[in-house]
């Protein structure tokens, strides 16, 4: 059984665009003229923590901000990255299927290959997206697996399985298999996507370094636990160009967009995200406007994980994408 869905104002047509420019694609991007078959589509949006919103994700699903982590700016849809993208097509919301802290690969909901996300794309009276937006892998990323994550005790993780009954231990340091399961679940998400809405266009969003305020996460973590952020964003691009989906490649751009703690957008990192997305929808060859003063996203630490980092916070139960190094520079 589909969860609940928000029904009534979450299918209404967005309001308030952004004005977007853009610059040259790599292969994965759009062809020209991809805008004017997404005028006035319906989306739905498959996401994370980036793309929750309070009263328009289904009913009980875990949502970030909002109570202490609630950011000034983002309060509305017209305040997300999704909801400039619809606006800027002058689409409407068919459904948003995000969970905060979900991850690609699970053992069942909520991680974004159960049955469960998958019909959450439908709107509240079964209507089938014209377009659906896929932004998730960051969790897959940070977690290095849904094993890790579950192991880890996140409030996030799909049930533990029978076969990892009795197990506690996390990998801090993975292997490439762990890459590969994450591009098999993908595969499979988008295979189910399609069997959802056949005739649904789907674009795949890449994963993007952020900013942090913080002098303790001034380090953004491009290999977390061995494998690196774009080892990521090239199995979406593969498994995507495969499915025939199309790939939003908002990493090509080279800049971390604003974020309050290297990871969650603010205002202006929606913004930024949405101006990025939606210039590679377009096949725009310019440079948006958003991100023209944005930080260069430039490694900075050479270690080859943050496995036994004096400068690293992570534990068991907790991740972080930022951290306080790279110590001496290296």
């Amino acid at each position: 059984m589909s969860p609940d869905r928000v029904s009534g104002e979450a299918a209404l047509r967005m309001e308030d665009a952004g004005s977007v420019h853009g610059v040259d694609a790599p292969e994965s991007a759009a062809p020209p003229s991809a805008a004017p078959r997404l005028e006035g589509r319906g989306f739905s949006i498959l996401g994370d923590s980036i793309s929750t919103l309070m009263g328009w994700v289904p009913e009980g699903w875990r949502v970030h901000y909002e109570g202490e982590v609630r950011i000034d700016g983002v309060r509305r849809p017209r305040d997300t990255w999704w909801g400039r993208v619809i606006s800027h097509f002058g689409g409407h919301l068919v459904a948003n299927s995000s969970f905060s802290g979900s991850v690609i690969e699970g053992f069942g909901f909520p991680a974004g290959n159960s049955e469960e996300r998958i019909a959450a794309l439908l709107g509240p009276k079964g209507e089938r997206p014209d377009v659906v937006l896929v932004y998730m892998g960051i969790n897959d990323y940070g977690w290095g697996g849904g094993r890790n994550q579950v192991m880890g005790g996140s409030l996030s993780a799909s049930a533990r399985p029978a076969d990892l009954a009795g197990e506690r231990s996390v990998e801090w340091v993975i292997g490439p298999d762990a890459l590969d399961g994450f591009a098999m679940a993908y595969r499979d998400v988008l295979a189910a996507i399609r069997r959802l809405a056949p005739s649904s266009e789907i674009w795949c969003l890449t994963l993007c370094p952020a900013t942090s305020p913080s002098e303790e996460g001034r380090c953004y973590k491009y290999q977390i636990r061995g494998v690196e952020l774009d080892a990521y964003n090239r199995a979406i691009a593969r498994v995507a160009r495969d499915a025939g989906a199309h790939v939003a490649d908002v990493r090509a751009y080279g800049v971390c967009y604003d974020a309050v703690d290297g990871c969650h957008p603010s205002a202006l990192g929606m913004r930024q995200i949405a101006d990025m997305v939606i210039a590679r929808m377009e096949g725009s060859s310019e440079v948006p406007a958003s991100i023209g003063r944005a930080p260069r996203a430039v490694r900075t630490c050479g270690r080859p994980h943050c496995h036994g980092c004096p400068m690293d916070e992570s534990t068991d139960s907790r991740w972080t994408i930022a951290c306080r190094g790279p110590e001496d520079g290296r």
